[in-house]
């Protein structure tokens, strides 16, 4: 991992089956959380379009930690499969670059902190 700077961005698509959304979105969970804790990964928001997909932004330290985080590790099987299960249709993933930086951290936004003079 090269630094403390998010150098890389992915934005996922899904398109969940009927009954499927606790499935998709506890693997989801288990994934992100792994991939956090072992990975480089920076975190996800899972998010539901209002046209009814699923779409997740994820932020990395860099591209080479999740090309890494790509290859299949039998811990990331169970987490895979589950979600895997959970989808009916599904979009290429689009990779980003980030080139500035304005969104608050959920924790400030939950204690109330707004405007230009929070540091992030």
């Amino acid at each position: 991992m090269s630094n403390n700077k998010t150098e890389f961005a992915v934005i996922y698509q899904w398109l969940i089956k009927p009954g499927k959304e606790t499935q998709f979105r506890k693997a989801w969970e288990g994934l992100t959380l792994l991939q956090m804790n072992n990975r480089g990964s920076r975190g996800s928001r899972l998010h539901k379009s209002e046209q009814g997909t699923w779409i997740a932004y994820a932020q990395w330290v860099d591209k080479k930690s999740w090309e890494a985080s790509c290859e299949q590790k039998p811990e990331d099987e169970m987490w895979s499969q589950l979600m895997l299960d959970a989808v009916e249709d599904t979009w290429p993933p689009t990779f980003l670059a980030p080139i500035a930086d304005h969104l608050m951290p959920e924790q400030l936004a939950s204690q109330g902190l707004t405007g230009p003079h929070v540091k992030h």
